[in-house]
């Protein structure tokens, strides 16, 4: 029985492989993804991914929550 998603989804540590398989099964069930992550590269190769399989494109944003600007941007 698959449950409901919202349609929008913040996922922080989005390239670690927890929320990298938050996000793919996120994706597969049809939600809009917010991903955040440290390193941009590794955030692109996911929403490749993402894509690839048919999700809808990820919004992404590179940052470190523990770092100065993370307070200003959440």
């Amino acid at each position: 029985m698959h449950q409901a998603v919202p349609s929008t989804l913040l996922i922080t540590g989005a390239t670690g492989a927890l929320g990298r398989a938050v996000s793919l099964e996120a994706a597969q069930r049809g939600a809009h993804l917010i991903l955040l992550a440290r390193k941009p590269e590794a955030l692109m190769t996911l929403a490749d991914e993402i894509v690839t399989q048919g999700g809808k494109e990820p919004l992404l944003h590179a940052m470190d929550l523990a770092g100065a600007q993370a307070e200003d941007y959440l």
